[in-house]
């Protein structure tokens, strides 16, 4: 997912600035900011999940054959990952949200570890893996109802006269 760094480094700073001084610009910027993110994210997971084989085989050789399915499931959580970190970090904290984004964060760390409790004795690396993939699902489904709710979604198509922008 460092790949996404160089959109990410460059959102931060422009947000925050367009927050403050063009809020309908701000919006336009994250929703082309978090698909472009998005899309790089599904490409990393793809590329992941479907050469799994391959990159296990070429990066650790044969008998890790088990870290195939562990890959597939971790190839999955980089879209949401991805997102998550636009719509979270670069769009909550110019908005003022710091403190919601973390305690989501908190609240998804905390089912991490009682789902990882919960799976690994059943489905060992698999089961964390899975329990990760669900965290990140949860972590960015929080945040876009959230935003929704709040009426601060940037893929929502309220009114700005109905929003309150944030000063």
């Amino acid at each position: 997912l460092s790949l996404t760094g160089p959109v990410n480094q460059v959102l931060y700073p422009r947000l925050t600035h367009l927050v403050k001084h063009d809020y309908p610009a701000a919006r336009k910027t994250v929703r082309r900011g978090s698909v472009m993110v998005a899309l790089i994210g599904m490409c990393l997971g793809l590329s992941l999940t479907l050469a799994a084989p391959r990159f296990v085989d070429l990066l650790f050789g044969k008998g890790y054959e088990a870290a195939v399915p562990v890959l597939r499931v971790l190839g999955l959580v980089c879209p949401f990952s991805a997102v998550n970190s636009v719509l979270g970090i670069r769009w909550m904290f110019p908005l003022g949200m710091e403190r919601t984004y973390n305690r989501i964060v908190m609240w998804g760390a905390a089912m991490d570890v009682v789902l990882v409790l919960l799976f690994i004795p059943i489905h060992g690396a698999l089961g964390a893996a899975w329990a990760v993939l669900t965290t990140e699902v949860f972590i960015t489904a929080t945040v876009f109802v959230l935003l929704w709710r709040a009426k601060l979604n940037p893929f929502q198509q309220a009114s700005l006269r109905a929003v309150e922008v944030p000063k």
